[in-house]
């Protein structure tokens, strides 16, 4: 629907290299939407990406590519590579009720003075209330962002990261900056020295770092992405958790309120932040009891969603193996649900850790399994 961009960010590829220096051409949107109902229409197409560097430049063009391709009435989902920033409400609702179903925007930091070194010229205050705003009219949202622009240190690391979960979109991608030659980044860095290679197998972004920042090294950048990468893992397991968690509650757990308590640890953390975040914001007055293995205990410590954490022995659970202080609080403390964490949907592999909450006098006793599936234990 476009070729080129307008913006100059110091590190893309396409506008200084490609397309002139951001120039920005567009193309008579009823043209491009005859050409994608010939692919609906002769070719059975179910689905269309627009792979525009921007697509959603120019507002009255928008509302009329919305407006045509309502009128068309296709009824295929499609999806386009936007700012956020350029977007607004009327906009993002006519093209959703034009079909739009998915997004990406790209933010590459979440640090606004990076944002701003890199020439990206970008309000984050702007992305976050736009990335909420597709989210609330039903549109997934997928966010971008690039490890290695200048003045990167760990802690603007930690605020990128911080802002991809503070945002929460649908999905998020963490790559390393790359500085294709021809960008103004790769003359920079070219000339101060902090290229370490001109091997260009390596200049794919994904997984390579082939520069040090001012004050990160390649190695420490490779180790920001995977960081990332595993953070957001966590982030979006503990998510899918806390949805399917509420699902169940909804279905399975008392309308009236849970005042107490207990869940065994018997899955990763971060299944269990989100089985203890869902509580909470279902029950905001809930006390939560965590029983957990001392090898645990450091990493709940912290944690201010718990209000008070039982050790147990590490390895397996049985009941038999339980000190005789906590068979003793297992059996007397009046709870009012008792639960634990299925990882897998093998509840047989489960039946010693559901013996013991099995001696709980809670009127409530089950289990959640990762995809929101709950079992009363009885």
């Amino acid at each position: 629907a476009s070729r080129g961009c307008p913006f100059q960010c110091i590190f893309c590829v396409w506008p200084q290299l490609m397309y002139g220096g951001g120039s920005y051409r567009t193309r008579d949107p009823v043209k491009v939407i005859d050409e994608l109902e010939y692919l609906v229409k002769e070719y059975g197409f179910k689905s269309v990406n627009f792979d525009d560097d921007t697509f959603n430049l120019g507002r009255t063009r928008m509302l009329k590519f919305a407006s045509e391709m309502k009128r068309r009435q296709l009824d295929v989902p499609w999806a386009i590579m936007a700012r956020a920033d350029t977007m607004d409400e009327e906009i993002l609702t006519s093209l959703r009720d034009a079909g739009l179903y998915s997004l990406k925007y790209g933010v590459e930091s979440g640090c606004q003075e990076l944002v701003n070194r890199a020439g990206k010229k970008l309000d984050l205050k702007k992305v976050r209330d736009i990335v909420q705003l597709t989210k609330d009219l039903g549109i997934r949202v997928h966010l971008t962002f690039s490890f290695g622009l200048p003045g990167e240190t760990w802690k603007t690391v930690r605020q990128t990261i911080a802002f991809a979960k503070e945002t929460d979109p649908f999905s998020a991608q963490f790559s390393i900056v790359t500085p294709y030659p021809g960008s103004s980044y790769y003359a920079d860095l070219e000339n101060s020295g902090r290229l370490i290679t001109r091997d260009w197998s390596k200049y794919v972004g994904s997984s390579e770092a082939v520069f040090n920042t001012e004050n990160m090294s390649a190695a420490e950048l490779r180790t920001a992405q995977e960081q990332a990468v595993s953070e957001w893992r966590d982030h979006t397991i503990r998510r899918k958790l806390a949805q399917g968690f509420l699902a169940a509650a909804s279905a399975n757990l008392p309308a009236s309120p849970v005042n107490e308590a207990i869940i065994l640890r018997t899955s990763p953390l971060p299944h269990l932040m989100a089985a203890i975040e869902a509580l909470k914001r279902r029950y905001p007055l809930v006390r939560i009891t965590v029983i957990a293995q001392e090898s645990v205990y450091p990493d709940l410590i912290d944690e201010r969603e718990i209000d008070r954490i039982i050790s147990c022995v590490d390895g397996y659970l049985r009941w038999d193996d339980l000190t005789g202080e906590l068979r003793s609080f297992i059996q007397r403390e009046r709870a009012d649900l008792f639960m634990c964490l299925y990882s897998s949907t093998e509840r047989s592999a489960y039946c010693e850790i559901e013996k013991i909450i099995g001696h709980s006098p809670a009127p409530l006793k089950g289990g959640l399994t990762l995809d929101g599936e709950y079992w009363e234990i009885k």
